[in-house]
């Protein structure tokens, strides 16, 4: 009964309301897509192989909503929600986007389990009835998660001392789309507004009562994404896979990976074809992807991994077995000697990832099988600091890389020297992670 209170005194009217409140925002918000913390532990920067052409982001957000009745206010606040999604890096322009893999999580704690159970609520049901997304900048166009997908939010039971946990996407990922692309240039994946309403019922099934929740785009804008808009002009749709995990994070974080290819060049060996990913995460605090000149701006936990092709590995053993005692080479040792990173309205304007060489992993030659390697072999990289420079739209983007291919016997004895590898600056250039200077 929307609107209508059951035989219920005014003052419990207005100390349900209150109550209530930071659970219709939070469950409101709950399918917001965003790549945004303490650091966490190193299980939040796993592995996870993707695809070039291919970003994934997994964070959390501070949105602020609204509880209303009839579309009159009744309070207002600031919720966090948890949530992850897949889209591509780069498209041509005229064409439209899928974000994909989206799940999103959030969890109220206990006491406010026991406040509702208070006042006689035993149940939640939850309806989902708008939470868009926009493509901004070298697009302008929006997209809207309950009409991308048949939602369902299962009645969700209170149990006296439990947090109240709402998952969506759990057994398979949501999409949300298309989004068009107007181009060239870049477009940045921005947050819009959230409505959802929440009934509550008694022991007996009856509602007690329903209200709506407001979520409005932020501002100033809360970026989650960049792409890239390049090429010649294109048609159709591009959606990148919908099978990667949700990679759950502390509050205002955000832990995102990056597919990449590099045209690479052995001096002995020609050029060949570098496929990989790389994963960072930073903790930026409540204010999001949101920052004043001149705030730090730190990344925590870089990984990264790098594969060669059967040819490329085919190149490679022929170069060695040329070399003397190369027929004894069995294994090969990569070193990365630098990856470089540019920015806009973030300084420095060139920053290395790696101050010194990063010891990667030692894989098998094997003629006829790609290579995979992980970097560094243990651990993970220094932290790189970035700072907010002139207000704008602030992008970061892969620049050129250069490393060490060590060939050794099965001992771990070197044969030889390091065969030394340079790549190019992708292009079109590949985005990492957009954010506003204010």
């Amino acid at each position: 009964m929307q609107g209508k209170w059951l035989a219920t005194p005014e003052p419990s009217i207005r100390r349900w309301r209150a109550r209530l409140f930071g659970v219709v925002c939070a469950l409101a918000v709950l399918a917001l897509v965003a790549p945004v913390q303490a650091a966490p532990p190193p299980s939040y920067v796993r592995d996870i192989p993707i695809p070039p052409g291919t970003q994934i982001g997994t964070g959390s957000l501070a949105v602020k909503c609204s509880l209303e009745e009839g579309g009159v206010p009744l309070s207002s606040g600031t919720v966090q929600v948890w949530t992850s999604g897949a889209l591509p890096t780069i498209v041509r322009p005229g064409q439209s986007l899928w974000v994909t893999s989206i799940h999103s999580r959030l969890e109220l704690p206990a006491q406010t389990t026991d406040q509702l159970y208070a006042i006689g609520a035993r149940k939640l049901k939850v309806k989902l009835t708008s939470s868009k997304l926009l493509l901004r900048d070298a697009a302008n166009s929006s997209a809207d998660l309950v009409n991308s997908n048949n939602i369902q939010i299962p009645t969700i039971t209170l149990v006296q001392g439990q947090p109240i946990v709402v998952t969506l996407g759990q057994s398979h990922g949501l999409k949300l789309g298309p989004l068009a692309t107007q181009g060239p240039g870049v477009a940045h994946l921005a947050v819009g507004s959230t409505s959802s309403q929440v009934t509550l019922e008694n022991a007996s099934g009856t509602p007690m009562f329903t209200v709506e929740s407001a979520c409005p785009q932020p501002d100033p804008p809360q970026l989650t994404a960049a792409v890239r808009i390049a090429g010649k002009r294109g048609h159709g749709q591009v959606r990148v896979g919908d099978n990667y995990p949700a990679r759950w994070v502390p509050a205002n974080s955000l832990v995102g990976s990056t597919g990449f290819a590099y045209r690479c060049r052995v001096a002995e060996a020609g050029t060949f074809d570098l496929a990989g990913s790389g994963t960072q995460y930073g903790s930026f605090g409540p204010g999001g992807l949101v920052f004043n000149s001149g705030r730090r701006l730190e990344f925590l936990d870089t990984r990264g991994d790098a594969t060669l092709g059967p040819e490329a590995v085919a190149r490679l053993i022929t170069l060695i077995d040329s070399e003397p005692g190369g027929s004894t080479a069995s294994r090969i040792r990569f070193t990365l000697e630098y990856t470089h990173e540019t920015t806009v309205h973030l300084l420095p304007a060139r920053v290395s990832l790696n101050s010194r060489p990063v010891i990667g992993s030692t894989e098998r030659l094997q003629l006829g099988k790609p290579l995979h390697f992980r970097f560094p072999r243990n651990g993970v990289m220094p932290p790189i600091v970035l700072t907010a420079g002139s207000p704008g739209i602030g992008d970061v983007w892969l620049g050129d890389e250069a490393f060490r291919l060590q060939p050794l016997t099965a001992a771990g004895r070197p044969v030889g020297g390091p065969l030394t590898a340079t790549c190019a600056t992708p292009r079109p250039l590949v985005p990492i992670f957009p954010a506003v200077v204010l």
